[in-house]
């Protein structure tokens, strides 16, 4: 019994130390994916969507700040703007897209 315990208590305090996060917008569709970390801090990839449904962009966290490539979308789906980021701060290169 007291294996059976520890074993389930193991697998809660596992799954707090990484979640999955979804916001949605008041329509109920998904406004934002991503994972948290412990501390409830974004970590790695997240993904935000316009009010449709479409992709918005895709951005990298580390510790909660802003943290390698990120790419953001116009509504069509055509990309808008690309570049990196290296402790919340922007780095290098970033290439803006026109279209729609």
């Amino acid at each position: 019994m007291k294996k059976l315990f520890f074993g389930t208590l193991l697998l809660i305090l596992s799954l707090k130390i990484i979640g999955q996060d979804t916001l949605y917008f008041a329509n109920g569709k998904c406004s934002a994916i991503g994972k948290r970390d412990k501390n409830e801090k974004k970590t790695g990839e997240w993904k935000t969507f316009y009010l449709k449904g479409t992709l918005r962009s895709t951005e990298h966290y580390l510790n909660g700040l802003r943290q390698g490539e990120w790419k953001h979308y116009f509504q069509s789906g055509q990309l808008s703007e690309s570049g990196s980021y290296e402790n919340d701060q922007r780095e290098g290169e970033w290439r803006k897209y026109f279209g729609e």
